[in-house]
Formats: C-alpha cells, structure tokens, sequence
C-alpha cells in the first residue's frame, strides 16, 4: 500500500504529464477534469463490476465489491482466479473490513452478526453481537494490530476489541466521558497505530490502540473514506480530498467523475463507485 506522500506524488506526476508546460511543484488542478476522461476505464467488463453498492481494498492490491445482490466479490491482480461470498440466511452486507486479505470481516447488520472469512472468502468463524451484551444499532468494525478485533457498542458508547471467536479481551472508557455527546459511529478503520471513527455528525474522532480519545478531525458527513499513513483520503463536491491529520491540511488530488460516491487507492490507481460502477484511473495512458 502506498503511503499518503507516495500518492500525492503520483498525482503532481499525472498532473504534470497531463500538462507538461506546467511547472508549479504544488500541482494545478484546474484543467484536470477534461484530460483525464482519457484515463477513466471500466475496472471489469464482467457483470461483476455493474450494480455494485459499495467498494474496498487490501494491502495487496485485491479489490472488493459488494453488489446491489449482498453479493461481496474478490479481484486480485495477480491471480485469475476471482472469489465470491454471500449468507442470504444473515441478511444484507452492511461494512466489510478488508485491511488484512487473510482476515476478511463482513457486517451483516440486520442479524448483529460478523462473520470471518479467509483470503478465498471462505467462512471460519462468526461473532453475533448480543452474545457479547452488545446490543448495538451500529455494526461499526475493523481489524487490531494483532488481528483481533474491534467493535463499537454505541449502547454503552465503548469500543471492545475481542478475538474472532467471540472473547471479549478489553473496553476502551466511556467516550461520553471524553467528548461530551454521545458518538453515532458508522464505521471505523485503523491506521498507523491509530483508530478512526466516523460520526458524520461531529467528524473523525481519533483514538490510540487502546481506544483512549486524541482528538476529533472536524470532516463531517462523511459517507466513507480511507487512511494512507497520517492521510485522510475521501470525496467532496466531485473530488478526491487528502486531510493531513497532524498538519490539518486540506488539499485537491484530483477532480472525480461526475456523481462519484467513493473512492479507494491502491498501487498507484483510484477506484471510483459511480452509480453503481466501478472506474479505475491510472497513470498510465491507454
């Protein structure tokens, strides 16, 4: 996985390539949209890539889709053979969490379940919520540092990391106690010894491994968004925004295609979800 320098590299470089008179170092994003239609390419001209609901990435490179079916599909780029999951009896795929391709966490949030996959997206194991008094209308998640999990109870506003057969291991303290208001989180993703929760409401609260509360990153509404190092990366008004967590920084990278709902980076390329499609931009021209 590239870190957030790496990226923004790569993208004053496409910047520059797409307008070589340019030779500001802070690249100049103004007539990026004309020119990188060019590099727009459906990711997959399988059926897999149409009606897709929501999209993820490992740190190898693998792609993920979850399709408007609850069907949660696997690419890899360095194999031909694609892989594919589904529990029609647990109900719709809420968040998956794909950090690790070995451990694959998929929420199936009207049943309060989490099931465990392998890199084939093979089940080997389950967590249901209420079997660790968690009775929680979030089914927020992600994988720890040393592969257990964590969990967010907005019941008793906690997060409790437990392995993945269910063992409850540690309760981070109250957030209540450290915020102030009571924390509505909708996802969650750890980074670079740091834990992220999203509530669109007052912004990413950050915590350390332990779950102790550092600060809260004012970026509200959002829907989804990944971390690359100290790097933020999300969608606003049509474009990829990078967020500098230590810096505060806000910078363009690039501007997206109309109606794009989100975006993932891996080795060198974006992926955009537009209605319901997948798009790749890459470096690289065609």
């Amino acid at each position: 996985m590239k870190t957030g320098v790496d990226i923004l590299t790569w993208a004053s470089g496409l910047t520059t390539s797409l307008s070589p008179s340019s030779t500001a170092k802070t690249f100049n994003l103004k007539h990026l949209k004309a020119s990188l239609i060019f590099f727009f390419v459906g990711l997959y001209s399988i059926a897999f890539s149409q009606n897709v609901k929501s999209i993820s990435v490992d740190n190898l490179g693998g792609i993920y889709h979850i399709t408007a079916t609850d069907t949660l599909f696997k690419f890899s780029p360095n194999t031909p053979v694609d892989y594919n999951y589904s529990n029609k009896t647990l109900g719709a795929i809420g968040a998956i969490n794909t950090q690790n391709p070995l451990k694959i966490l998929v929420g199936h949030p009207g049943l309060s379940t989490i099931v465990v996959l392998d890199v084939t997206l093979r089940e080997t194991s389950r967590i249901f919520l209420p079997d660790l008094n968690i009775f929680s209308d979030s089914t927020a998640f992600c994988l720890t540092p040393d592969n257990n999990i964590y969990l967010y109870d907005d019941f008793e506003q906690q997060v409790v990391t437990v392995t993945e057969t269910g063992q409850e291991i540690q309760r981070s303290p109250t957030l209540l106690q450290e915020v102030g208001y009571i924390p509505q989180v909708q996802s969650m993703v750890f980074e670079n010894n740091v834990l992220y929760l999203n509530d669109p409401r007052y912004g990413l609260l950050m915590l350390d491994q332990f779950g102790k509360y550092l600060r809260t990153l004012p970026l509200k509404g959002l829907n989804a968004f990944q971390v690359i190092g100290n790097r933020v990366y999300y969608v606003e008004n049509g474009q990829l925004i990078s967020y500098n967590n230590r810096y505060f920084d806000k910078q363009v990278i690039l501007d997206l295609p109309e109606a794009t709902q989100q975006i993932n980076i891996a080795d060198k390329k974006v992926y955009a979800l537009r209605q319901g499609t997948v798009l790749e931009i890459s470096p690289q021209k065609p």
